[in-house]
Parts: C-alpha cells; sequence; structure tokens
C-alpha cells in the first residue's frame, strides 16, 4: 500500500496535467482503478480492497492516515483545498521524500 499512494499522488498530478482540469482524489481513485482493469466488477473489488486496507493501516503509518484523511474516510476529513495545496506543494517531485522521512 505505501508504493502505491505516491503513485496514485503521481498518476493524479499527470492525470490533471494531460486533461488540464482537477479532479478530487476519490474519482482519481476510481479513474485510477478503471485504466488498470477495465472490468467493472475486478474494477470495484480492487478499490474495495484497497479501502479496506486503508481503513485496516490507518494506525500503522501516518502517510496512510494522511491518505485516508484525503479521502475523507472516518472522522476528521481534510478539505480538498487543503489536499489541493498538498499536491501543489508537493508537484510530484518532492512527494517520495515525504514518504521516506514521515
Amino acid at each position: 500500500m505505501l508504493d502505491l499512494i505516491p503513485t496514485l499522488y503521481m498518476e493524479k498530478i499527470d492525470y490533471e496535467n494531460k486533461f488540464n482540469k482537477t479532479v478530487n482524489l476519490d474519482e482519481f481513485l476510481v479513474i485510477y482503478f478503471t485504466d488498470k482493469y477495465k472490468l467493472k466488477n475486478v474494477i470495484e473489488e480492487n478499490i474495495e480492497k484497497f479501502l479496506k486496507a486503508v481503513q485496516i493501516h490507518k494506525n500503522a503509518d501516518p502517510r496512510v492516515q494522511l491518505f485516508r484523511r484525503f479521502l475523507n474516510l472516518g472522522q476528521e476529513p481534510i478539505s480538498k483545498e487543503i489536499f489541493n495545496t498538498y499536491m501543489i506543494i508537493c508537484n510530484g517531485k518532492i512527494i517520495f521524500q515525504l514518504f521516506i522521512t514521515i
């Protein structure tokens, strides 16, 4: 999971740059899994597994907790504006450093 989270951030940045539009993280999660798996039942199954894993491991690592809050899962969600600011700051370049140092 810790490998997939920065991948999702990076792919989201690439997607937004390519299509010149902003999408919410939860919307992008569906886009990402749709592009990866193609079949509706496989897409739904993998999204469900991923979200369950995020919930299960939320306290195991602060990076998972932050990602969970960006997805607005559970209590204390982080606003989309803050997430967008976070993505601008990261700009896809320092995100891996953030994941190493947190």
